[in-house]
């Protein structure tokens, strides 16, 4: 289960769990989670997230695209990189921990 894809809305908040890649990201649309997505969320905590690629970072970046007020937990430390690396410190909204 590590590796399996998970997204769960707890309250406002998506959990993201396990595999975040360009194999998994995009049947999150066209699975059951897809309905998740059409629920108000605040907040996406990535602390479960095991593995991921710039197609997190893309969903990442088209969830917070639709609400500006979205603030996103625990990302890993590889997708920190990629926010650097393409400059996305501006467009997505990180916070350091998770209360």
């Amino acid at each position: 289960m590590a590796g399996q894809t998970t997204c769960v809305l707890d309250g406002q908040t998506l959990q993201l769990a396990g595999k975040l890649t360009i194999s998994s990201v995009g049947e999150l649309f066209s699975s059951s989670h897809k309905a998740i997505f059409n629920h108000p969320i605040t907040t996406i905590n990535c602390e479960e997230i095991k593995q991921a690629d710039s197609s997190c970072l893309a969903l990442l970046v088209y969830l917070q695209t639709h609400n500006d007020a979205l603030e996103i937990v625990n990302l890993p430390v590889n997708l920190q990189t990629l926010v650097n690396l393409y400059d996305l410190q501006n467009v997505l909204h990180i916070k350091e921990g998770f209360e």
